[in-house]
């Protein structure tokens, strides 16, 4: 063996060997470790005290596109119900599961609906926006004892070899809090010691040359369209394969047994917008779900295909301008006049 690559060899045993030490004291983990990622035991109460307080008779969850989409006071006067909102950008079924056992379910006071507004196989994705920037505004609102929201969000999704990394080796288990340190480092540090510009300073002049409003609309649209691309493979379009793998049943477990109806709203995007457009799979998978959801009294408000929101009311190909919100949120209120007492 080459003696150059032989003093490599020790030397990367010798710097493995030191941070496998090292690690485990830096960030308090000890080793071997549970699979699955490490959440931090605060979490978000101030939907709960909210909701606990205020006493809305609706509750509704969702992400930008609910966001952007519904217009709250609109809907409230619309439907003659008090209503809360619980909006994440970003967020997807593994949050408004935790939000749903951690902030709304235990809560003296029950609302009278809970309404999920949600995109084509959102809800049986149990592993879509988990990670990255995603995993922090998770952490905000799950537990760390929560062993459904591991093993489905993340541990079931992993493959043999990640497993035994994850739960023997300091480098690759402890790997995200290891990147966030060196994103600290090489975000903050040359600022404040070059420019006098602090974290804060940092952070607002990052939000005003990276934000969405400087972003050029085609790319940005494109990249959209790769993210959520993952909603459609051929995995998350079969409905029966993905079903007891989400958080799907135990969401619908918690609104029936707390006498919440629980009411899905299926957005309309422009991956699919006509019924034309949209692939048999995709079909297939909400005609599944639609009898799995009235078999269980869940009501399913399908705006996927509607005609009445058209083209030129998108901001981008997931989220409505302001004509559209308050397009969408008539259609919503007239939906719901129908079902709600």
């Amino acid at each position: 063996m080459n003696k150059s690559f032989l003093r490599y060899i020790i030397a990367l045993i010798v710097v493995l060997a030191a941070l496998s030490f090292y690690i485990p004291a830096r960030y308090d983990v000890r080793y071997p470790r549970n699979i699955g990622p490490l959440f931090d035991p605060f979490y978000k109460r101030i939907s709960l005290r909210t909701i606990a307080v205020d006493q809305p008779q609706i509750v509704v969850l969702g992400d930008s596109v609910f966001m952007r989409g519904v217009d709250l006071d609109e809907l409230s006067i619309g439907v003659g119900k008090t209503v809360y909102g619980i909006g994440v950008a970003g967020s997807a079924s593994a949050l408004w599961y935790v939000a749903i056992k951690n902030n709304i379910v235990p809560s003296p006071y029950k609302p009278q609906a809970l309404m999920i507004v949600f995109r084509d196989t959102m809800l049986t994705t149990p592993g879509y926006r988990v990670n990255g920037s995603y995993f922090k505004q998770l952490d905000e609102y799950a537990t760390p004892n929560d062993r459904l929201l591991i093993e489905r969000a993340y541990v079931n999704l992993m493959n043999p070899l990640e497993k035994i990394s994850e739960r023997y080796l300091p480098l690759y288990g402890s790997r995200l809090s290891l990147r966030e340190t060196l994103d600290y480092y090489i975000r903050y540090s040359g600022n404040k010691i070059i420019f006098g510009c602090d974290t804060r300073c940092t952070d607002q002049a990052m939000g005003t040359v990276y934000g969405a409003a400087n972003m050029e609309q085609n790319i940005l649209g494109d990249a959209i369209g790769t993210a959520e691309s993952y909603l459609y493979t051929p995995e998350a379009l079969d409905f029966n394969r993905q079903l007891n793998r989400s958080f799907l049943p135990e969401i619908v477990r918690m609104c029936n047994e707390n006498g919440i109806q629980l009411i899905l709203v299926r957005t309309k995007t422009m991956r699919y917008p006509d019924e034309a457009s949209e692939p048999l799979a995709l079909k297939t998978y909400m005609q599944n779900m639609s009898a799995y959801l009235e078999a269980n009294g869940v009501i399913l408000l399908d705006f996927g295909t509607d005609e009445r929101i058209k083209t030129e009311y998108f901001f981008d190909p997931l989220h409505l301008n302001q004509q559209g919100r308050v397009v969408f949120t008539e259609m919503i209120v007239d939906s719901l006049k129908n079902i709600l007492p």
